[in-house]
């Protein structure tokens, strides 16, 4: 037999033996233990009769009568009744006046205080709200696609205008597509504001540390950057080709820094190999991107693809390229001969 606990009333778990609810943690009170039989002293549980006939058979007439409930049990059923009212009139979203008038009449109805009344509201609110929080509107989505096709022509001051806006939307929608641009942008445009924001979050965001990982390269961070790749194993429900991408730009990175390491660039080539096969569509741009990088011989073989990936030259990759023009111009200085010592 299912029971519901008198608090929450939600159905416990079958044959649920603990002394509290799983739910809301309220004591539950105790089972009456079951009694076959009966006594005389039974007259405050029970009410009825005994009768003896001339047989001497002995006839019962039990009647139970229910315990009166504590007042914390009464007003918790008020609060489970003012609850599921609140849960029918967010369900859309809105509170509309005939809808606000009925809660208001409940709660006169049930008693309740307009403090207790006020917290049943915003709790019911905010689940709404968490709940919608991973759902785009369609004017949110219209927003989204503005930066994206700014990001793609690479103007650069609509960019930094839409910044505010990105970062309201990105408080507010627990969305893959919104958490993606609104720190792809930070990185790219106030890379600062972006290491401050990871520096100083309270919550852990995939999308944050992978575009700090890129926005403290680009600040010469290489130690900082490493230390978020180290934790972002954490989210296991991405796939790992995106770490490996950022390896592979630390590699191409370090290389170019200091091209006597070969070993980077193999590095770079081998995690770039391995990103590029499992990674999120939605990095599709970085890791081709980071293939032209990677590849290219020479400044000419990337004009070619300069329009269709100016954003990612120039504010995710625009470090790396700068390292590689100045290497690249350092092979092309003759080596200072050596002087021979002077006679003495």
């Amino acid at each position: 037999m299912t029971k519901n606990c008198p608090y929450c009333n939600t159905t416990l778990p079958e044959n649920w033996q603990f002394p509290r609810c799983p739910y809301c943690g309220k004591e539950l009170p105790a089972e009456e233990p079951a009694n076959t039989g009966f006594s005389m002293g039974d007259a405050n549980a029970i009410s009825g009769g005994v009768h003896i006939d001339s047989h001497n058979v002995v006839t019962t007439h039990i009647t139970n009568v229910e315990r009166e409930k504590t007042d914390e049990e009464l007003e918790q059923e008020k609060i489970v009744k003012y609850k599921q009212l609140c849960q029918q009139v967010y369900a859309d979203g809105r509170i509309d006046p005939h809808e606000a008038k009925q809660m208001e009449d409940m709660r006169l109805s049930l008693g309740l205080n307009k403090e207790t009344a006020f917290e049943i509201q915003e709790q019911v609110r905010k689940v709404r709200l968490q709940q919608s929080s991973t759902r785009l509107n369609p004017i949110v989505k219209i927003a989204i696609n503005q930066v994206i096709s700014l990001a793609k022509t690479d103007k650069i001051d609509m960019l930094k205008l839409s910044i505010p806006r990105l970062e309201s939307l990105a408080s507010k929608y627990n969305v893959e597509e919104v958490q993606f641009y609104y720190y792809l942008v930070l990185a790219a445009l106030d890379p600062q504001k972006c290491i401050d924001n990871y520096c100083n979050r309270t919550t852990d965001n995939y999308w944050q540390a992978f575009w700090t990982y890129i926005a403290y390269l680009n600040t010469d961070q290489v130690g900082k950057a490493e230390e978020i790749l180290s934790n972002m194993e954490i989210f296991d429900n991405q796939p790992y080709g995106n770490i490996t991408l950022l390896a592979a730009t630390s590699s191409l990175y370090q290389y170019w820094t200091n091209t006597d390491m070969a070993d980077y660039l193999e590095q770079a080539k081998m995690f770039l190999e391995q990103g590029g096969m499992e990674h999120s569509e939605i990095l599709d741009r970085f890791t081709q991107t980071l293939m032209l990088v990677i590849e290219a011989d020479d400044e000419t073989s990337i004009e070619e693809f300069q329009q269709e990936f100016s954003f990612y030259f120039n504010h995710i990759f625009n470090v790396v390229l700068e390292k590689k023009k100045i290497a690249n111009i350092r092979k092309l200085i003759p080596p200072i001969p050596k002087i021979a010592p002077l006679p003495h």
